[in-house]
């Protein structure tokens, strides 16, 4: 979040600001990381509010409670923005995190990739393309087809 993405550097940041139809999709005036950290404090007062207790010492069935009215968008993290919003960050971040090639910083040794058997960056797959049976390959980033010296 501290990169020139999560500040939306490469974007268009000019207002005016206003509501866009539900196909639309969000268009915020606040930074990612503004929307990011504001929605890890909305479920933190969440917490406190509904149990008198931080998220993190809360049971599994509150976890879920305040993470469900989150993502329905019952929890604002600021006004104009709900926790939705930030749900839709935060599943899209981990996403990312967990199946981008480990070249780039997250999905380490290729852990994601070996959960859902994608092979990752082969070179090539014609010894397989004859093959009527899907056959698990070891997964290749990027990075392993770097010289090195």
């Amino acid at each position: 979040m501290a990169s020139p993405w999560g500040y939306n550097s490469r974007e268009y940041r000019m207002g005016p600001f206003m509501k866009g139809e539900a196909t639309q999709g969000d268009y915020q005036s606040m930074e990612r990381h503004e929307v990011f950290t504001m929605g890890l404090q909305a479920i933190e007062e969440a917490s406190k509010s509904k149990y008198s207790k931080s998220f993190v010492d809360l049971a599994n069935n509150e976890k879920d409670a305040i993470l469900t009215s989150l993502e329905k968008g019952e929890i604002a993290v600021v006004t104009g923005v709900t926790g939705k919003t930030f749900v839709n960050l935060l599943r899209n971040l981990t996403m990312e995190g967990a199946y981008s090639d480990p070249l780039y910083g997250g999905n380490k040794n290729m852990m994601g990739w070996k959960m859902r058997k994608y092979p990752g960056n082969q070179m090539s797959y014609a010894n397989i393309m004859d093959k009527d049976q899907f056959v698990v390959m070891e997964p290749r980033s990027l990075h392993d087809h770097f010289a090195t010296h």
